[in-house]
Order: structure tokens, then C-alpha cells, then sequence
């Protein structure tokens, strides 16, 4: 009798025993600490992206990325990702902007994101294209056959004109042959042992300069057509451009002279009375000025009507620029719109650089996309790329880069491709 009170009176206490010993069980560990606190009055906002300019795409040639929406810089960190890229520079930030500089990945559908660490969430976008900014042709590889050359020029059908010594050769517009069109055994004779210049001009012929006074004519249709002298200037000459007229502008380190057809194969030559003692590494013609340089400097003169040249104007001066005061101009280009592009040596991280319009010299692209090593820039004929030639600079690697712009280059006036 006493053990069946006994067990009842176990069975009514059991449930307390029980609700006592989880309750005590349970205390002896720490409830973690809360994801979200409702309670906290300002919480990190949200970033949200609204656009992007370049909208959809941001083409080979585009240097930055402009990123709009709200609450960038709610937290005290903000991290910025496109596609696989974790680390874009971002060079200006607000809290509705942030402007990037262009990245070196590229592809298509990639997303965009704006991360704030403290936020419950992030920006996206998705579907955004980036295009390559730059390309190679396998011929050009060093090693590959093609001798090294030391300038070059592309016609209208892209083909590639390099100059080595006492040779010419073509490369095919896609990068992938070459031919011999001239040689020693060709007409090309010990003159031509270097070239420091090769153009398309009037009459169609190719303008071969090769360090002295005379510029030849080569026929680029006939391999076996004789080379032809078509002026011969009283000094050497390295370098030469087109006005609209068909007249020369061409210098080497004892001024400028203009050369005026006297017939279709012959020129008269004048001296403009213009940078005697500079050593030009380029001129070019544009929007009825002569553009010059030499290896710190970059003048412009307007040309007459009569073909002559007005006050020197200094547009440049590499001296005057601390990052740029021990680097070299060896080539410069301009394109559609008058900007100037620098092909610049010895600098440490880049090779390519724009005068800007507030009289500024700034790295084409600021994040690692561009080759170093480069001795001569150009356009392709009435074409949005630009080639940067490293023949002769490189001992391997790839000689000739093709690189995207967003404009195209400026108008080759007086010139017949």
C-alpha cells in the first residue's frame, strides 16, 4: 500500500522535476547574439543601384564607369565588384555616385555590385558588357618569322606594312600571314637599311623616309617597280604628314620643310623657317594645323592658306610634369576630335597617355591593361582601333597590339590608301 502512494506521488511531482531540470539544462548556454536588432535606430542602408553610363555596354576605348544610385557610402567601408573583379579603382565616390576606372576583365552578362559590409543587402545589376580592350595578332609574336621592324603602316584593307631593314612586308588584316613584298633582290637597296618612316600619300605610292634627305616613292601594287626619289631635301629627314592639298610637312633635326608636288613623282622642297635644332619624333596634320614633336615636347602651328606656318604654340612639356620629367615622347597620335594621345617611354606603369582638354597628361587607361615597351602608335585606316608597334623594343612577347577606342582617328588628308 505505502509503494503504490509512493509511485503516485512520483508521477504527480515528475512533470515539475522534469520542467526544473530542462529549464536549468538550457541556462547553461549563451543565447547568440541577434542577425537583425529591430531595436537599432539607424540601421546601414541598402545600397541601391539605379544606372549605368556606358548604359548596357562599356566598348573597348571607354576609360571610366559611372555607377548612380542611393546610400554608397552608408557604411564606413564601400567595396565595389564587377563580374570576377573584387578590386576595380574606384576613382570618385558620393553617396550616389561612384566613378570607376574602366577594369581590365571583360565579358558579357557580367553583374555589377556595390557592397557595403554593414548593410543587410547590396546593390546589383545585372547583364552589363564590358568589351576586350585589347588584342594580338599571332604573326606579330616575336620568334614568328616576321623580321623585327622598325615603323609601320595599314592600308584600307588592314593589311600591315612593316619596314625592316631593306625590306618590306605585308601581314594579312586578320594577323595570321605575311609575304615579302620588297627586298634587297627587289630594288630595295643599302639605303634602306632603316627606316624611320612609311606612308601612304598622294598618287597612292608609299612614302618611305629613311633617315636621309631624300623621301622615296614605292610602288605598293608592283614588288618589281622601281624605287623613285621624289624630293631631296638640303638636310636629313626622319618623319612626315599630309595637308588636304597633297603637300609634305616633313623635319628631322634641322626644321621643317614643306614639300609642294611638282608633278605626280617629283616635289619641290622650302624650308618653313620652323624648329631648326629640335629632333622630331613625329608631325602630324589636322583641322589645318601642324602638330610636332620631339622627345619632351608637342607644338602646334596653324598653316596658312599658302601653306606656311604660323607662331609655335607649346601644347606640352613633359619637363614641366613631376610623375613625366624623366620619361620620352617617341610617337603621338590625334583622333577625330583633336585629342592628342602620347605614346610615352620609361615610365614605370604605362605607356600610353591623353593631353586632356584641361592641358593635363593622364594615363589612357589607370588600372594594368596596356602593354610597356611601346616606340609607335596609329590608327587603322578611318578606323576606331589604334596599334601599338614594340618591334624592336622587346626581345619576346608580342610586337603589335590592337586596342579598341571610342572614337576614331583623325582624318588622313591628302593621302591615298
Amino acid at each position: 500500500m505505502n509503494n503504490k502512494k509512493l509511485v503516485q506521488h512520483f508521477y504527480l511531482l515528475f512533470p515539475v522535476i522534469f520542467m526544473l531540470f530542462f529549464t536549468s539544462a538550457c541556462n547553461e548556454y549563451e543565447e547568440p547574439d541577434k542577425i537583425f536588432d529591430p531595436n537599432i535606430q539607424n540601421p546601414t542602408k541598402i545600397p541601391v543601384i539605379n544606372s549605368v553610363t556606358p548604359n548596357g555596354t562599356a566598348v573597348a576605348g571607354v576609360r571610366e564607369i559611372t555607377i548612380e544610385g542611393e546610400n554608397f557610402t552608408s557604411g564606413d567601408t564601400t567595396w565595389v565588384v564587377i563580374g570576377s573583379n573584387i578590386s576595380p579603382i574606384i576613382k570618385s565616390i558620393s553617396d550616389t555616385r561612384i566613378v570607376l576606372y574602366r577594369p581590365p576583365n571583360f565579358g558579357n552578362s557580367l553583374d555589377i555590385k556595390v557592397v557595403v559590409p554593414s548593410a543587410d543587402g547590396f546593390g546589383k545589376l545585372s547583364n552589363y558588357n564590358i568589351e576586350v580592350p585589347i588584342d594580338s595578332f599571332q604573326t606579330f609574336t616575336v620568334g614568328s618569322g616576321l623580321p623585327d621592324f622598325f615603323v609601320m603602316e595599314i592600308d584600307k584593307h588592314g593589311t600591315h606594312w612593316t619596314c625592316a631593314g631593306r625590306r618590306i612586308d605585308k601581314v594579312t588584316s586578320d594577323g595570321l600571314f605575311y609575304t615579302s613584298f620588297k627586298d634587297r633582290f627587289t630594288g630595295i637597296g643599302t639605303a634602306f637599311t632603316t627606316f624611320t618612316d612609311l606612308k601612304f600619300g598622294r598618287g597612292g605610292y608609299l612614302y618611305a623616309l629613311v633617315g636621309r634627305a631624300e623621301i622615296y616613292l614605292i610602288n605598293p601594287v608592283d614588288s618589281l617597280a622601281s624605287v623613285l626619289t621624289y624630293a631631296t631635301l638640303p638636310v636629313n629627314t626622319s618623319k612626315l604628314d599630309f595637308n588636304t592639298q597633297g603637300n609634305i610637312y616633313t623635319g628631322g633635326s634641322n626644321g621643317v620643310y614643306l614639300i609642294t608636288p611638282t608633278t605626280d613623282l617629283t616635289g619641290t622642297p622650302v624650308s618653313t623657317g620652323h624648329y631648326s635644332g629640335v629632333t622630331i619624333v613625329e608631325v602630324r596634320v589636322f583641322n589645318d594645323h601642324l602638330y610636332v614633336a620631339d622627345s619632351k615636347n608637342v607644338w602646334r602651328n596653324i598653316i596658312n592658306a599658302d601653306g606656311t606656318l604660323g607662331p609655335d604654340e607649346s601644347l606640352v612639356n613633359l619637363n614641366d610634369i613631376s610623375e613625366l620629367d624623366t620619361c620620352i615622347i617617341s610617337s603621338f597620335n590625334i583622333d577625330i576630335d583633336g585629342r592628342i594621345f602620347l605614346c610615352i617611354q620609361e615610365h614605370s606603369r604605362y605607356s600610353l597617355f591623353v593631353l586632356e582638354s584641361s592641358v593635363s597628361v593622364t594615363p589612357f587607361y589607370v588600372d594594368n591593361i596596356l602593354p610597356l615597351n611601346v616606340k609607335q602608335i596609329l590608327w587603322g585606316y578611318n578606323s576606331r582601333y589604334m596599334y601599338l608597334n614594340r618591334s624592336r623594343m622587346i626581345t619576346s612577347g608580342m610586337r603589335v597590339h590592337q586596342i579598341g577606342m571610342d572614337k576614331v582617328g583623325a582624318p588622313n588628308y591628302g593621302r591615298d590608301f
